[in-house]
């Protein structure tokens, strides 16, 4: 996830290919774009996209022990 300063750049999808990944959701109306990728230091180059405050990590979290069913 990558958070900007007002609107998304124009030529996000380059920049974050450029960094390493791939957009694949904008939210233009919250300044917010979603992109992948499997290089683990991704997010790093993603927060300096031009006009990005900050970029993070969208983590799996497993909340219920896996031997349980619910």
């Amino acid at each position: 996830m990558i958070n900007f300063s007002g609107t998304l750049p124009a030529d996000l999808e380059a920049q974050v290919s450029a960094a390493g990944g791939a957009v694949t959701s904008r939210f233009e109306q919250i300044g917010v774009a979603v992109a992948s990728s499997s290089d683990p230091a991704f997010a790093g180059r993603a927060a300096k996209i031009k006009g990005a405050l900050w970029a993070s990590e969208d983590m799996d979290v497993q909340w219920v022990k896996p031997e349980r069913v619910i």
